[in-house]
């Protein structure tokens, strides 16, 4: 639960990020170094603890409480760095990659759900209106994935929300991710399609 809490402090500053464009400052080197030096030590921690695609806590190199930890450290940090220039693609790639970390080693729950498909999608719309929208199709992919994985969740464990607004949701998400599929590849393109199942199935799910 701490950990937590202090990723719910952290994130809550995404909630302004939609208002903050005409304030946005370029990002410092000094911030742009922490998140990098971060980054790389999530991803290594991260491999120590993995056999495969599986995280296995137990293994013998693997410190799941300095990985917890450092994961949240990394996402309140790329939040920052989003916060410094929400234009950019480099803190939202960042931090919803790490998210997908974050997912697979920490408790889910809603509120986590909803601010990854929150930060995905805003990526996606920062993206769509740039005009150059390089990384458009990197932000299709994620708000897909995030939006399947919250629906997923809410299937089992709130299905009393997949209503008319989830469903409109879900088909744009679905729509959106449809046209990444010519520009993905590797894994993510395997996550997308596996996304793009599912929310087709929600969407058919809700009357």
């Amino acid at each position: 639960m701490r950990f937590f809490m202090r990723f719910l402090q952290g994130t809550l500053l995404a909630f302004t990020l939609g208002v903050s464009a005409c304030s946005s400052v370029v990002p410092t080197p000094i911030l742009m170094g922490r998140v990098d030096t971060l980054n790389e030590e999530v991803n290594q921690l991260y491999l120590d603890c993995s056999n495969g695609a599986n995280f296995v806590p137990d293994l013998e190199n693997c410190v799941p409480d300095v990985l917890e930890t450092k994961t949240i450290d990394l996402l309140n940090l790329s939040i920052e760095l989003i916060r410094a220039d929400i234009r950019q693609p480099q803190g939202y790639d960042i931090h919803l990659a790490i998210s997908l970390i974050y997912f697979r080693i920490a408790q889910r729950n809603e509120a986590a759900y909803t601010r990854a498909e929150m930060i995905a999608r805003q990526f996606f719309e920062m993206q769509k209106a740039s005009g150059r929208g390089r990384s458009l199709n990197i932000a299709r992919y994620y708000w897909a994935h995030f939006t399947a994985a919250h629906g997923s969740w809410q299937y089992y464990y709130a299905i009393e929300k997949l209503d008319f607004d989830r469903k409109t949701d879900f088909f744009s998400a679905l729509a959106e991710g449809s046209i990444a599929i010519s520009h993905t590849e590797g894994i993510r393109l395997i996550r997308l399609k596996q996304a793009l199942k599912i929310l087709e199935n929600l969407a058919s799910f809700i009357d």
